[in-house]
């Protein structure tokens, strides 16, 4: 894919054509978009770089298009909209409101869904870092659903197996420290290069190292003694204060054969359930948040 072309059509749906490097639409699917929507009010001036609107949830059509519906981020402060053009807000801001998106090609032509040793000797993971930009769309999509909700339609299920709380957590700032334990994605949420981030202060979040450890049963007891060995002296000498513990699992865990984790990633998920557990029984102060992987 060297190009691609979106099309509004008069029943409001969205959808992504690909075209190959000759200017010809393409008729095989396989290509992996991030797609973001902004709304951003040109009257004011913004102090920090634009949070999404929307993402959408991209469907291969496989036939070189892809349908775009978009739904909610989960840190997102936007509600769902079922229809935007009955939505008085923005019927009354649609003058001052620009509206954008970004359609982010990750892979193309099944490249991603590519495993070992297919990529042996290959010197990227296959990824093509190319981003496409619509400045100015003429109107916005007719509904932003949520993405919980967009979940179950499709037969996700949300659940917290080990968590005694229900309520959903969108800041870390609430608390008084944050340690993250994890893959190098966990590590880098610290870096103080980083821009800021309004969901936590880093200068109140530590990490100690990245564990370099697949998370399976057989791995479990490394994966806690490694656990202890970094991050338990914060624990306890913060153990009277609000902390935030982040741990997750990592692309890495899903990218493994099917021998380590399982053919549905039971070992995987076992392992996950247990180390959770574990944690919340040593220490029953801090508040646990899991990080899911980013492939």
């Amino acid at each position: 894919t060297e190009q691609v072309e979106l099309v509004l059509s008069h029943d409001h749906s969205w959808t992504l054509r690909t075209l190959d490097g000759r200017g010809g639409y393409k008729t095989v699917g396989g290509d992996e978009f991030y797609v973001v929507y902004y709304q951003e009010d040109v009257t004011k001036t913004a102090k920090e770089p634009a949070e999404p609107t929307a993402v959408a949830w991209v469907t291969d059509h496989h036939n070189g298009t892809y349908g775009l519906q978009f739904v909610t981020t989960p840190f997102s402060t936007q509600r769902p909209i079922t229809n935007f053009y009955k939505h008085p807000k923005f019927k009354q801001k649609r003058q001052q409101t620009r509206l954008r998106m970004e359609v982010h090609l990750q892979y193309t032509c099944g490249m991603g869904t590519l495993y070992q040793p297919l990529k042996d000797g290959w010197k990227t993971g296959g990824m093509t870092h190319v981003q496409f930009h619509i400045p100015d769309l003429p109107f916005p999509p007719r509904k932003i659903e949520s993405w919980q909700h967009r979940l179950e339609q499709r037969g996700g299920v949300i659940r917290n197996p080990v968590s005694s709380s229900s309520n959903n957590i969108t800041s870390l700032t609430p608390f008084f420290h944050s340690l993250f334990f994890g893959d190098s994605l966990v590590v880098q949420m610290v870096q103080s290069y980083l821009e800021p981030n309004r969901h936590f202060d880093r200068s109140k979040a530590t990490s100690q190292g990245n564990p370099d450890l697949p998370l399976t049963l057989a791995t479990l007891p490394n994966m806690i003694q490694k656990f202890k060995e970094m991050q338990s002296g914060n624990l306890n000498r913060f153990s009277h204060k609000k902390m935030a513990l982040i741990v997750g699992s990592a692309a890495w865990d899903l990218l493994l054969p099917a021998t380590y984790e399982g053919p549905k990633l039971e070992d995987h998920l076992q392992a996950c359930r247990e180390f959770i557990q574990h944690i919340r029984t040593e220490y029953p102060n801090a508040t646990v948040l899991w990080r899911l992987p980013t492939a």
